[in-house]
């Protein structure tokens, strides 16, 4: 288990929920992500989604980024905060590529 921030690009859309993400951080990629992986499952309240693992995911941006994530973001009024305390998340690994995250208020 981790907590972490969630992420967005300064543009999103809160129609389609693109533009959001949530950031994992170097030392949590480095220690459970694998480079085998092609992507990850995540669990947001019972709905699974699958996130591909880009090439900039393993090189420069640390975020896993959907449009879905953005939904649940806006669903559960957590898709805006303040300049620089952006919502907070916790993802616990359930197995291997699959984790679940929980919106921490």
């Amino acid at each position: 288990m981790f907590e972490t921030t969630v992420w967005t690009n300064g543009k999103p859309n809160t129609n389609t929920g693109s533009g959001y993400g949530i950031n994992i951080p170097l030392k949590i990629r480095r220690s459970i992500f694998q480079e085998s992986w092609d992507s990850i499952e995540l669990d947001l309240d019972g709905s699974i989604i699958h996130i591909p693992l880009t090439n900039a995911f393993w090189n420069k941006c640390n975020e896993v980024r959907s449009p879905e994530i953005g939904k649940w973001l806006i669903k559960n009024n957590a898709n805006t905060w303040r300049k620089g305390k952006p919502t907070k998340v916790e993802i616990i690994q359930i197995d291997g590529n699959q984790f679940k995250a929980s919106i921490k208020y």
